[in-house]
């Protein structure tokens, strides 16, 4: 009968790494799914004013911490109406970047 050593620490805290790594991997293809993840499924917003005012309403979605602007540009937008913006967010808590879109289209009259 033999008696199996246990694992190194090194060894340890690279699995649980690696396991964070996964785990961040697998945030990032979530949040493209979302609403206002990629430039296809943009939030829609009414006015430009309004951009940064939504994009500081989203939370981290690793720690549900605040997140910062770091940049607002405007995008080229395909054939769809409206402007796009993309803003690029900082979580202030765990330092994960984020990427939100947001389509301006004015309200349509009456």
């Amino acid at each position: 009968m033999t008696v199996k050593k246990p694992p190194r620490a090194r060894t340890v805290r690279r699995a649980a790494e690696n396991d964070v790594r996964k785990l961040g991997r697998r945030l990032d293809r979530l949040e493209m799914e979302l609403p206002g993840g990629s430039p296809g499924r943009p939030l829609t917003v009414t006015s430009a004013s309004v951009v940064e005012v939504r994009a500081r309403a989203e939370r981290c979605l690793a720690c549900e911490g605040e997140l910062k602007i770091r940049a607002h540009e405007a995008e080229a937008a395909p054939a769809a109406p409206g402007q796009l913006r993309r803003v690029d967010l900082t979580c202030a808590s765990c330092r994960r970047p984020r990427r939100l879109w947001l389509r301006i289209e004015p309200p349509s009259p009456n």
